[in-house]
C-alpha cells in the first residue's frame, strides 16, 4: 500500500538538531579567536539567516572563508546532539522508501558535516543549504526547487509534510500548501503557533512524540507499513 504521505521536507536547526543550544557556544568561541565579541541580542536577532549572512551580520569584518574554516573544525570537537524521534522517524522513512529532503539556511558543509557525525546522512535524500538556491527563508520560493524535484519523482505536494520549529518554517510550508508540524525543541512556543494559525492537533513537544501519538501518525501514514 502506498503512504498518504509520499516525501518529508525537514527544517535542519533545532528540529533535527539541537543547534542553538550546542552551536551557538562554539560560534560565540570562534568568533573570540578572532578577537571580537559576540552582541548576542545582534546573534538572536540574526539566528535563522543564511550562515553567510549571520557571520556578516555579527562579525562583519572576519574573512567568511577562514572563519568557515575555524568554525567547522570546532565542531568536530563537540559531538552534535540529535533531537528526540529523528533517528526513529528516518529509519521508518528509509524502511518504507519515504524521501526526506532537508531545507536550510545552514552552510552545506556545516549541515552535512553535522548529518554525517550523526550519522543521518544516509537517510537523507536532498540536502537543500543556503548555497543551493537563490531564495531563502523566510521567501517562500525556497522550496520550488525541492517541490520541482519531488514532482519528477512523481510526488505532489499535496502528499508532503514539513517538519519545522519556527514560525518561518510554517509560513514557508503554508505558502506552497504543504501540511506543517511545529515541533517545540526551538524558541517558538505552542502559543505562538496557535496564534498564526497552526492547529494544536500539528504540534508536538518533540517528533518522539508525534511517533507516539498513534492517532497523529496514522493520519498521514497508512497502516501496514514496516513499523
Amino acid at each position: 500500500m502506498k503512504p498518504t504521505i509520499e516525501a518529508i521536507i525537514c527544517d535542519f536547526d533545532d528540529t533535527i538538531m539541537a543547534t542553538s543550544k550546542v552551536r551557538i557556544p562554539i560560534l560565540i568561541d570562534t568568533v573570540k579567536e578572532y578577537g571580537q565579541i559576540v552582541d548576542m541580542k545582534k546573534l538572536q536577532r540574526n539566528w535563522g539567516k543564511p550562515f553567510k549572512y549571520l557571520i556578516k551580520s555579527i562579525a562583519p569584518s572576519i574573512d567568511y572563508k577562514s572563519f568557515l574554516i575555524s568554525y567547522s573544525n570546532k565542531m568536530r570537537k563537540c559531538k552534535p546532539v540529535i533531537l528526540p524521534g529523528v533517528i526513529d522517524l528516518f529509519q521508518f522513512l528509509n524502511r518504507n522508501r519515504i524521501p526526506i529532503d532537508v531545507v536550510t539556511s545552514g552552510s552545506r558543509r556545516l549541515v552535512q558535516q553535522d548529518l554525517k557525525e550523526g550519522n543521518l546522512w544516509k537517510y537523507i535524500h536532498l540536502l537543500w543549504a543556503f548555497e543551493d538556491s537563490k531564495f531563502h527563508k523566510p521567501d517562500h520560493r525556497v522550496l520550488y526547487p525541492i517541490l520541482r524535484t519531488f514532482l519528477s519523482i512523481n510526488v505532489s505536494k499535496n502528499n508532503i509534510i514539513y517538519f519545522g520549529d519556527s514560525l518561518i518554517d510554517y509560513k514557508v510550508a503554508k505558502s506552497n500548501g504543504i501540511s506543517f508540524f511545529g515541533i517545540l525543541t526551538g524558541n517558538t512556543s505552542r502559543d505562538e503557533f496557535l496564534q498564526n494559525g497552526v492547529n494544536n492537533k500539528n504540534i508536538f513537544r518533540t517528533i518522539n512524540e508525534f511517533l507516539i501519538t498513534e492517532s497523529s501518525f496514522r493520519r498521514f501514514f497508512l497502516p501496514g507499513l514496516s513499523p
